[in-house]
């Protein structure tokens, strides 16, 4: 698997994943990049609290999500 970063003039990303080509702007990576913080801090809460408590909470949030997702769908 190869990948490849190019940035262009019009500060937009250029990801080559196996000749795939994928384009995305930088506000675009800057809301990834705050996404998995977030996600990284929920579960550092959980770890300090009671983890397996939290865990069950957030899957069971993520399954609702899910099934809302798919009614809609």
């Amino acid at each position: 698997m190869s990948v490849c970063f190019m940035m262009t003039q019009q500060n937009r990303i250029i990801t080559y994943v196996n000749n795939k080509c994928f384009r995305y702007s930088i506000s675009s990576c800057i809301h990834v990049v705050l996404l998995f913080s977030f996600i990284h801090f929920v579960f550092y809460q959980a770890w300090k609290t009671r983890f397996e408590y939290h865990i069950r909470n957030l899957i069971r949030t993520i399954k609702s999500i899910i099934e809302i997702f798919l009614y809609f769908v």
